[in-house]
């Protein structure tokens, strides 16, 4: 967890702490377009998981945060600790990226960002199945939630990012 928010090479902005946060039980958050800004959602914490909320304790399916935040704008990277286990990712209710795997860090590049405050939208689902990894029995339970930080970073001058091909 970073515990600074700028080091020598490039801005650094913590995410973590308050976000909105709703359940998806009926699955229609993409169909209403959630993304563009979640309706109704208490605050919840971040990083943590879900089911540690009162009611919530043995939910599996589908979940939404929403966090506003300012930045200077430019090229950002938006870095995701773990996500469990299926994330998709919104920025001002635009697709950033998807990412399957809820132990790994990810991230994502917007470049061109305007100045001002944005909205980072995330929908996470810790459904399993019998072809997921893990599979739907194993012997622990399958947490929900953005579990580690969340950062965005501003980066400035020659960046290699990594482009995935088919």
């Amino acid at each position: 967890m970073r515990l600074f928010d700028e080091h020598t090479v490039r801005e650094c902005k913590s995410l973590d702490g308050t976000w909105k946060f709703r359940v998806d039980e009926k699955d229609e958050g993409i169909s209403c377009e959630w993304e563009k800004g979640l309706p109704d959602g208490a605050g919840t914490v971040v990083p943590s998981v879900w089911n540690s909320d009162k009611g919530l304790l043995n939910y599996e399916g589908a979940a939404w945060y929403e966090k506003s935040f300012y930045s200077s704008g430019g090229t950002l990277r938006f870095v995701f600790g773990a996500v469990m286990t299926a994330a998709r990712i919104w920025l001002d209710g635009e697709l950033l990226g998807e990412h399957y795997g809820g132990f790994c860090e990810f991230s994502f590049v917007r470049r061109g960002v305007k100045s001002g405050v944005h909205t980072l939208t995330v929908r996470a689902d810790n459904r399993f199945d019998e072809d997921s990894i893990p599979q739907k029995y194993v012997d622990w339970w399958h947490y929900g939630g953005i579990i580690r930080s969340v950062t965005v970073e501003r980066l400035e001058g020659i960046c290699v990012l990594y482009a995935k091909t088919e």
